[in-house]
């Protein structure tokens, strides 16, 4: 079981790489991550999607002008850094949890993907699943590439019952 949860959490340390600005350190972490896990389509992707190609990705999906907001507290609230936000700092506080990631919000995907790398939390898992659906429909119509990222993260979360 120990080899297990191991894998979940490289499978959340992955996801929370990929929903992420996108640089070459980050990409490198990633492969190696999936390769340790199997996941041979994602090395093809990254292998085969030059680096600006990813940015401009990224940013066309989740930029302020995107249709696309990778925070909680959108898909709960309607608004990016609301009551969700602090909601979650205080949360990861109370769990000893100090965002990684630099100057991101307590509730970006990526942020909360890292949390649940670290703890595999219960409860943060269901609140996770809850919104992350949403999201997952809104990447239908904003990008083909984080669509299938999500898919792939829906399909693993599904799982974890």
């Amino acid at each position: 079981m120990g080899a297990d949860l191991d894998k979940i959490k490289l499978f959340f340390k992955l996801y929370s790489l990929l929903f992420y600005t996108p640089s070459q350190d980050l990409i490198e972490e990633a492969k190696s991550i999936a390769i340790a896990l199997g996941e041979k389509w994602i090395i093809d992707l990254l292998d085969n999607t030059p680096l600006e190609k990813l940015r401009q990705e990224y940013t066309k999906t989740f930029s302020i002008r995107g249709s696309c907001r990778p925070y909680e507290s959108y898909y709960r609230e309607g608004l990016v850094y609301g009551n969700t936000s602090v909601e979650i700092k205080k949360y990861y506080e109370s769990k000893g949890y100090t965002i990684a990631l630099e100057n991101e919000l307590p509730d970006h995907i990526s942020v909360e993907l890292e949390y649940l790398s670290l703890s595999l939390d219960k409860f943060f898992m269901n609140r996770f699943k809850e919104w992350f659906a949403l999201f997952v429909k809104d990447l239908e119509k904003c990008s083909n590439l984080y669509h299938k990222l999500a898919l792939r993260l829906l399909e693993e979360l599904e799982k974890l019952n």
